[in-house]
């Protein structure tokens, strides 16, 4: 079996080349296309890659790729792709790594009910600057600034996949209820970092302490505005609020960083800078609660490394990593939960609780785990595409 990796120009393409390599090794070929027609490629990429840039050249050489492997991975798509291959039928088995952007940042793909709760933290009355900076479409209510123009293209690609790539059944059951992909998409079983690579370079011994991580960006998918009344009232003055804002929208970190101080004084400790991801889990060794407010599935990252550390951990129901996690068995609990008792941030999960936890992670996110599970969800679904060309 042999799988052509259709990626752009980001910082994933080593971690998918060193999963899907364990899985299937010898098999995999690389094709890298960037994201400006100028200048070099900005991130490092693996040996068994070509690059291609964003032209008529570049076009030929993927429609000429395609054809010649079993199974095609697009890892996320940019509009140059989508655009491209919408418009003809591919061959083979079809697999989309979901990275989120391509339907959230596209509100013509999403039904109406979903959009309005996906952006109804941008109505809260603390942020009234943002949405006026951000300029709210007349014909939508949302965000100009927020959401990337639609493409149409999309819906033609999204109905030839035959199965996503990720670890959240849930997601795969959303844009399946938006009519974004086929009845019989399936889902592989996958994800970019390890439990190995998440934890790398921390030292699991670091005690936890009575801080608390809110969100993971400065998006307003975060909902920071809508909680942070609530933990001020919960807290006492010698605790610490971190909250991650080092990458998303810039008018809004400002305001979150204003209305922080303001609601939260010096508990408020925004992380605003990039640093590599062991530098980052340092900054969150002292916490041992989180809540993350997103409507929308984000930060499993985080999550993955603050559950495996011990914390204990709220969602919102409506984000799908919650029935994910319940799903495996794991305790975490809703923000429901913690509105109705907000004394559960100064309850530390037992031992028992967090080896419980930290077991289960090991059993799925673990980089064998991840490879085995690829590997049997790939070739069952290549052997369920050979059946059904064999039938036709």
């Amino acid at each position: 079996m042999k799988l052509l990796h259709i990626i752009p120009d980001e910082k994933f393409s080593l971690l998918a080349d060193s999963i899907f390599e364990g899985a299937f090794p010898g098999s995999n070929k690389f094709l890298v296309y960037q994201l400006s027609n100028d200048g070099p490629l900005v991130h490092q990429h693996p040996e068994n890659s070509i690059t291609v840039r964003r032209n008529e050249e570049g076009k030929r050489i993927i429609l000429e790729e395609i054809p010649k492997y079993g199974v095609v991975v697009l890892h996320s798509f940019k509009p140059f792709i989508s655009e491209l291959l919408g418009a003809v039928h591919l061959p083979g088995v079809l697999i989309w790594s979901f990275w989120g952007y391509e339907i959230y940042n596209d509100h013509k793909l999403l039904r109406k009910q979903w959009s309005t709760a996906f952006s109804r933290s941008l109505q809260f009355k603390g942020l009234k600057r943002i949405t006026t900076r951000l300029r709210l479409d007349r014909k939508t209510g949302f965000p100009s600034l927020l959401f990337g123009k639609a493409d149409p293209a999309k819906r033609s690609l999204l109905r030839q996949v035959g199965a996503v790539a990720t670890f959240i059944d849930g997601d795969v059951a959303m844009l399946k209820h938006h009519g974004l992909l086929s009845a019989n998409c399936s889902r592989v079983r996958f994800n970019y970092y390890s439990l190995e690579d998440i934890t790398s370079g921390f030292d699991s011994a670091v005690p936890l302490g009575n801080s608390v991580l809110l969100g993971n960006s400065a998006f307003p998918t975060n909902n920071h505005a809508e909680i942070l009344p609530l933990l001020s009232k919960a807290l006492t003055p010698d605790r610490t609020v971190r909250v991650p804002l080092s990458y998303g929208n810039d008018n809004y970190r400002k305001e979150i960083i204003t209305l922080g101080n303001t609601i939260l004084g010096q508990r408020f400790a925004p992380i605003t800078d990039f640093v590599p991801l062991a530098e980052y889990n340092n900054k969150l060794a002292d916490c041992g609660f989180v809540v993350m407010n997103h409507l929308r599935q984000q930060a499993l990252g985080n999550l993955t490394f603050m559950l495996w550390r011990g914390c204990r951990v709220f969602l919102r129901q409506e984000n799908s990593l919650y029935a994910y996690f319940k799903g495996l068995g794991m305790l975490i609990q809703s923000v429901a939960d913690l509105r109705k008792n907000p004394r559960l941030l100064s309850r530390f999960l037992t031992e028992d609780e967090k080896l419980a936890n930290r077991k289960i992670l090991e059993e799925v996110f673990s980089r064998a785990a991840i490879i085995r599970q690829l590997r049997e969800d790939v070739q069952n679904l290549a052997q369920e595409y050979e059946s059904a060309e064999s039938r036709s």
